[in-house]
């Protein structure tokens, strides 16, 4: 199992989606849009779509529809 440096979660955590915890299978890279990003009235790049991510109950979802699971005592 290879870590990427993308997205906020990574394969096998467990994640908690619509009050069922499920596994990531897999993860996608989002990919990058047209609409530029700006700061201070400088272009810096461009705007990125969010990682999505293959779910053990079959699902295809998006990182901000899924919360992570606070273990009290795991590390």
């Amino acid at each position: 199992m290879i870590n990427e440096k993308f997205g906020a979660y990574q394969v096998g955590q467990m994640v908690n989606y619509k009050g069922n915890e499920v596994v990531i299978l897999a993860k996608q890279r989002g990919c990058k849009t047209t609409n530029i990003n700006t700061q201070g009235g400088i272009i810096t790049g461009f705007k990125s779509r969010p990682c999505t991510y293959s779910l053990s109950n079959g699902l295809i979802v998006r990182g901000d529809k899924l919360q992570k699971i606070n273990r009290g005592g795991e590390q």
